[in-house]
């Protein structure tokens, strides 16, 4: 899951609720490049992305446990397979967290 934060000086690190693409679209939901969080100014462009899914070892289990319904081998491939989503999931979540943190405003780059 991507979540969204910026790193206040009085507070540390402070997740936003709001969800975005990338910084254009951020600024798009607050209506300007200019955000106050926490009665702290920040810019859009302060914004951070961080992943904080983890699925690989989740969907392993959860495999496994579902493949208990087929005896040993069930565990093994239910297992693997479970493993296998989990990690695509990861890899599609630190794609959207290269994006949002790759992004630029328009004028502002």
């Amino acid at each position: 899951m991507l979540r969204l934060f910026v790193d206040s000086p009085t507070r540390g690190r402070v997740f936003l609720k709001e969800v975005a693409k990338n910084r254009e679209e951020l600024a798009s939901r607050y209506g300007r490049k200019i955000v106050l969080i926490n009665k702290e100014r920040f810019s859009v462009m302060d914004v951070q992305a961080i992943s904080t899914a983890g699925t690989t070892g989740i969907g392993a289990v959860l495999g496994g446990l579902i493949g208990l319904f087929g005896g040993p081998i069930g565990v093994i491939i239910g297992s693997a397979l479970g493993g296998f989503i989990g990690h695509s999931a990861d890899q599609a979540d630190q794609a959207r967290v290269k994006n949002f943190n790759g992004s630029f405003l328009r004028g502002a780059a």
